[in-house]
């Protein structure tokens, strides 16, 4: 098979964007990418564990400090 565009691969490099160009949209790219994946993974993270939660968990013991009631 023979790249006959010219520029198979190389997202206008060279033609149409320069170094400085490419490096950039590199980086834009990557960090969209990075962000819809997280946007993705961010719910099954939340659902499954409670600590990402936004509501208060019931108290499960004294606080560090606190007195104990003595037991009768």
């Amino acid at each position: 098979m023979t790249d006959q565009t010219g520029a198979l691969g190389s997202n206008g490099y060279g033609a149409h964007i320069n170094r400085g160009g490419a490096a950039v949209l590199e980086t834009v790219l990557t960090f969209l990418f990075v962000l819809v994946l997280a946007a993705l993974v961010a719910p099954l993270v939340v659902r499954r564990d409670p600590r990402y939660r936004a509501e208060p968990e019931e108290p499960t013991g004294s606080a560090p400090g606190e007195a104990r009631p003595a037991n009768p």
